[in-house]
């Protein structure tokens, strides 16, 4: 407490870098609501990581920054049912060169292809992904392999 003064107990309600940002982020952002004389290196973050299917129903109710076609009745929207998932999942992979960090799957065929999801963090920063599931998958990675 006598580092950070009598209004800090040592417990924040989000890392200074931003609550839910790519943990590559840490040391080079600030965010807006956490505190700015914060020393980024005196924090220690604490991740619980969900199951990727409870977490993908999570993110049906409460989408935050996540773009992707899905609706109440078909989420998470793993894959292209119809006619115009199909046709927005092609359209959208056209206009998106960072799908998947880069590794541009082939739409195989109808029946296989995933539905892409954006993410839009501050400042305009979006990620691209292949789907839901390899959000799920690339943001906890970089949690892994970075710490």
């Amino acid at each position: 407490m006598a580092k950070y003064g009598k209004t800090s107990a040592g417990m924040r309600e989000q890392v200074p870098w931003g609550k839910h940002t790519p943990v590559h982020w840490r040391l080079h952002h600030k965010a807006i609501a956490a505190s700015k004389d914060v020393n980024q290196a005196d924090v220690l973050p604490v991740l619980a990581i969900k199951d990727p299917f409870t977490w993908m129903t999570s993110m049906c109710r409460h989408p935050y920054a996540a773009e992707w076609h899905h609706g109440d009745d078909h989420c998470p929207n793993l894959v292209a049912l119809t006619e115009k998932e199909l046709m927005m999942a092609k359209t959208q992979r056209k206009h998106d060169t960072n799908v998947g960090n880069g590794k541009m799957q082939r739409l195989r065929d109808d029946r296989t292809t995933t539905i892409p999801v954006s993410v839009r963090y501050a400042a305009g920063n979006y990620t691209h992904h292949e789907s839901l599931v390899d959000l799920w998958n690339t943001y906890y990675k970089n949690w892994v392999t970075t710490a």
